[in-house]
């Protein structure tokens, strides 16, 4: 991890793509940025570790990264991708959480990095783009956690199946009371 000054008239254009900065006008971009720090990272180097807890959140200015969360075994899964304009670690700026992925850069990655305190001290004095900010990452929450439900209800039923259940009952309900199989 590096800091970097990005270029302030390339920056605000790559911010206006990003979903949660895109309703903002010139003036209010310009505070976010001065309230903000800004990383790169080479690829492979990670950007979150899952467990970790930070009062932080992150916006893709350019590059991929990787999502991963670890299995019951250690083993990394790969969980989605996360590029320019989107957000992460957005969670961070409500409450203390430990992380629930690895965050990796797939490739040279550049984000930008605001803290809860200074994000706090935005939207008091810039009540209606603060508004519009959380708005956006509230939305962006929800639309991970329906996502997250989603992947959820089929794995639940994946993991279920329903022919080998209604064996394993018709089984059991068929068994004498000594274990051996009733013929009918």
């Amino acid at each position: 991890m590096k800091d970097f000054t990005p270029e302030r008239a390339e920056l605000i254009e790559s911010l206006k793509s990003a979903n949660i900065f895109h309703y903002l006008n010139d003036k209010e971009l310009e505070e976010i940025i001065n309230l903000s720090q800004f990383y790169s990272f080479e690829a492979g180097e990670k950007v979150i570790d899952e467990g970790d807890v930070s009062a932080h959140l992150y916006v893709v200015i350019n590059g991929l990264t990787e999502v991963y969360v670890k299995n019951e075994i250690g083993e990394f899964v790969y969980i989605s991708p996360i590029g320019k304009g989107d957000v992460f670690g957005e969670a961070a700026i409500f409450m203390d959480v430990k992380r629930t992925a690895n965050i990796i850069a797939k490739e040279r990655l550049e984000v930008l990095r605001i803290s809860r305190t200074k994000f706090v001290h935005y939207i008091k004095y810039y009540p209606s783009a603060g508004v519009k900010i959380l708005t956006l990452i509230i939305y962006s929450l929800l639309r991970k956690l329906r996502e997250a439900n989603q992947e959820i209800a089929l794995e639940r039923a994946n993991y279920y199946k329903h022919e080998e259940m209604d064996t394993l009952i018709k089984e059991f309900l068929n068994a004498d009371s000594i274990g051996t199989p009733r013929v009918e």
